[in-house]
Protein backbone atom coordinates (compact mmCIF):
# COMPACT_ATOMS: atom_id res chain seq x y z
CA UNK A 1 0.00 0.00 0.00
CA UNK A 2 1.69 2.74 -1.17
CA UNK A 3 1.07 6.77 0.71
CA UNK A 4 -1.75 7.87 -1.26
CA UNK A 5 -3.86 4.36 -1.09
CA UNK A 6 -2.82 4.79 2.82
CA UNK A 7 -4.47 8.56 2.88
CA UNK A 8 -7.49 7.78 1.27
CA UNK A 9 -8.10 4.69 3.40
CA UNK A 10 -7.44 6.43 6.72
CA UNK A 11 -9.37 9.56 5.43
CA UNK A 12 -12.68 7.67 4.76
CA UNK A 13 -12.19 5.05 7.43
CA UNK A 14 -11.43 7.67 9.79
CA UNK A 15 -14.62 9.71 9.39
CA UNK A 16 -16.86 9.67 12.51
CA UNK A 17 -18.85 6.20 11.49
CA UNK A 18 -16.70 5.76 9.28
CA UNK A 19 -17.39 5.65 5.55
CA UNK A 20 -21.33 4.48 5.76
CA UNK A 21 -21.42 8.24 7.20
CA UNK A 22 -19.02 9.98 4.92
CA UNK A 23 -21.23 8.08 2.36
CA UNK A 24 -24.13 10.27 3.58
CA UNK A 25 -22.14 13.34 4.21
CA UNK A 26 -21.35 13.53 0.29
CA UNK A 27 -24.98 13.74 -0.37
CA UNK A 28 -26.18 9.83 -0.15
CA UNK A 29 -23.75 8.03 -2.81
CA UNK A 30 -23.56 4.61 -2.04
CA UNK A 31 -21.16 3.47 0.66
CA UNK A 32 -20.51 0.21 -0.73
CA UNK A 33 -19.73 2.05 -3.81
CA UNK A 34 -17.43 4.47 -1.82
CA UNK A 35 -16.04 1.81 0.25
CA UNK A 36 -14.39 -0.22 -2.88
CA UNK A 37 -13.39 3.13 -3.87
CA UNK A 38 -11.16 3.92 -0.99
CA UNK A 39 -10.39 0.20 -0.35
CA UNK A 40 -6.43 0.12 -2.21
CA UNK A 41 -7.02 -3.98 -2.58
CA UNK A 42 -10.33 -2.94 -5.51
CA UNK A 43 -7.71 -2.52 -8.20
CA UNK A 44 -10.68 -1.85 -10.44
CA UNK A 45 -11.81 1.09 -8.35
CA UNK A 46 -10.91 4.32 -7.70
CA UNK A 47 -11.83 7.86 -6.46
CA UNK A 48 -11.82 10.56 -9.23
CA UNK A 49 -10.07 14.10 -8.68
CA UNK A 50 -13.40 15.77 -8.33
CA UNK A 51 -14.32 12.57 -5.69
CA UNK A 52 -11.19 13.19 -3.61
CA UNK A 53 -11.98 16.69 -3.29
CA UNK A 54 -15.13 16.28 -2.06
CA UNK A 55 -14.16 13.98 0.57
CA UNK A 56 -11.66 16.21 1.64
CA UNK A 57 -13.74 19.16 2.12
CA UNK A 58 -16.35 16.94 3.53
CA UNK A 59 -14.08 15.59 6.43
CA UNK A 60 -11.10 18.59 6.34
CA UNK A 61 -8.64 15.79 6.22
CA UNK A 62 -6.13 17.18 4.04
CA UNK A 63 -4.08 14.07 4.21
CA UNK A 64 -4.88 13.15 0.55
CA UNK A 65 -3.84 16.54 -0.93
CA UNK A 66 -0.30 15.93 1.39
CA UNK A 67 0.17 12.12 -0.17
CA UNK A 68 -0.07 13.50 -3.70
CA UNK A 69 2.11 16.82 -2.88
CA UNK A 70 4.68 14.22 -1.78
CA UNK A 71 4.30 12.23 -4.35
CA UNK A 72 4.63 15.44 -6.86
CA UNK A 73 7.60 16.77 -5.34
CA UNK A 74 5.59 19.49 -3.86
CA UNK A 75 5.08 21.12 -0.40
CA UNK A 76 2.09 22.51 1.26
CA UNK A 77 1.72 24.90 2.66
CA UNK A 78 -1.95 25.87 4.46
CA UNK A 79 -3.08 29.17 4.32
CA UNK A 80 -5.40 30.91 6.74
CA UNK A 81 -5.94 33.57 9.59
CA UNK A 82 -3.29 33.42 11.70
CA UNK A 83 -4.47 36.96 14.00
CA UNK A 84 -5.08 36.70 17.20
CA UNK A 85 -1.60 34.04 18.09
CA UNK A 86 -0.93 34.04 21.45
CA UNK A 87 2.53 32.83 23.07
CA UNK A 88 0.74 29.41 22.92
CA UNK A 89 0.43 29.47 19.84
CA UNK A 90 4.08 30.52 18.72
CA UNK A 91 5.59 28.13 21.31
CA UNK A 92 3.63 25.15 20.01
CA UNK A 93 4.81 26.29 16.45
CA UNK A 94 8.37 26.38 17.52
CA UNK A 95 8.07 23.26 19.27
CA UNK A 96 6.67 21.57 16.31
CA UNK A 97 9.34 22.70 14.38
CA UNK A 98 12.09 21.30 16.63
CA UNK A 99 10.30 17.77 16.68
CA UNK A 100 10.23 17.63 12.91
CA UNK A 101 13.97 18.84 12.81
CA UNK A 102 14.03 15.57 15.11
CA UNK A 103 12.29 13.43 13.27
CA UNK A 104 14.58 14.52 10.12
CA UNK A 105 17.62 13.12 11.87
CA UNK A 106 16.07 9.92 13.24
CA UNK A 107 15.20 8.43 9.59
CA UNK A 108 18.49 9.75 8.21
CA UNK A 109 20.02 7.92 11.04
CA UNK A 110 18.08 4.83 10.47
CA UNK A 111 18.94 5.62 6.56
CA UNK A 112 22.87 5.67 6.82
CA UNK A 113 23.01 3.31 9.75
CA UNK A 114 23.57 0.38 7.70
CA UNK A 115 25.95 2.21 4.97
CA UNK A 116 23.25 1.43 2.25
CA UNK A 117 20.71 4.06 0.83
CA UNK A 118 17.74 2.65 -0.50
CA UNK A 119 15.13 4.75 -2.47
CA UNK A 120 12.27 3.82 0.15
CA UNK A 121 14.94 5.39 3.07
CA UNK A 122 15.29 8.66 0.76
CA UNK A 123 11.81 8.91 0.16
CA UNK A 124 11.38 8.61 4.53
CA UNK A 125 13.60 10.83 4.64
CA UNK A 126 12.24 13.46 1.89
CA UNK A 127 8.80 13.23 3.89
CA UNK A 128 9.95 14.10 7.08
CA UNK A 129 11.99 16.98 5.45
CA UNK A 130 8.34 18.30 3.70
CA UNK A 131 6.97 18.18 7.15
CA UNK A 132 9.58 20.33 8.71
CA UNK A 133 9.42 22.74 5.98
CA UNK A 134 5.35 22.87 6.64
CA UNK A 135 6.68 23.24 10.68
CA UNK A 136 9.11 26.40 9.59
CA UNK A 137 6.35 27.58 6.98
CA UNK A 138 3.72 27.98 10.03
CA UNK A 139 5.86 29.68 12.55
CA UNK A 140 6.80 32.20 10.03
CA UNK A 141 3.32 32.88 9.20
CA UNK A 142 2.30 32.73 13.11
CA UNK A 143 5.45 35.69 13.58
CA UNK A 144 4.07 37.77 10.57
CA UNK A 145 0.48 37.69 12.01
CA UNK A 146 1.67 38.98 15.32
CA UNK A 147 4.59 41.15 13.66
CA UNK A 148 3.94 45.01 14.12
CA UNK A 149 4.66 48.29 11.54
Amino acid sequence: MDDLDLAIYQTAHDYPGGVPALAKRLGGCNAGTLQNKVDPAMQGHRLNIYEARAIMLATGDHRILKALADDLGYVLIPVGDRQGTSDVDLLTAYAQLDKERGDVGQQLREALEDGRLTHEEVRRVRREAREEIEALQELLARLEAIAED
